[in-house]
């Protein structure tokens, strides 16, 4: 007998965006995909600029508008950051979802240097790492 396939999607669970910017890229191309994934839920934004951040709240149904970078990744309800911002601030955000052990997608550059984008995927590494050691020594215990 072959197995069944399931019946459970990620839907059921979303994965909960959190975005860093809100220029043309990211409202024409980024939440209009996004908005249409089920598996998705578009949840927090931020952008230097607040108000743009709460229209794009407004218009495409984020949940919650934040003040800070900060603010943003240790928010309980992101599961993923989004970083949308220009290539000049990608580490800064890229960075900061990595320290607060959340998952991050980076739109294309990762950073402006090579040096800069091989840097930002040892923390990466080095985080993922730590976080697995971790985990380990929970489920040995």
């Amino acid at each position: 007998m072959s197995p069944q396939p399931s019946n459970t999607h990620l839907s059921d669970n979303p994965i909960r965006i959190g975005l860093v910017g809100v220029g043309n890229w990211a409202r024409h191309g980024h939440i209009r995909v996004l908005s249409l994934l089920p598996d998705y839920e578009l949840s927090v934004v931020y952008s230097r600029r607040r108000e743009h951040a709460e229209r794009t709240a407004l218009e495409c149904g984020f949940k919650h508008v934040v003040g800070s970078l900060e603010g943003l990744v240790g928010h309980a309800e992101v599961d993923l950051v989004v970083v949308l911002t220009t290539a000049l601030q990608h580490e800064h955000a890229v960075s900061a979802a990595i320290a607060a052990n959340k998952n991050v997608y980076c739109e294309w550059p990762l950073a402006t240097a090579t040096r800069t984008s091989e840097e930002l995927v040892e923390l990466a590494s080095s985080w993922r790492a730590a976080y697995r050691r971790f985990a380990e020594t929970l489920c040995s215990a």
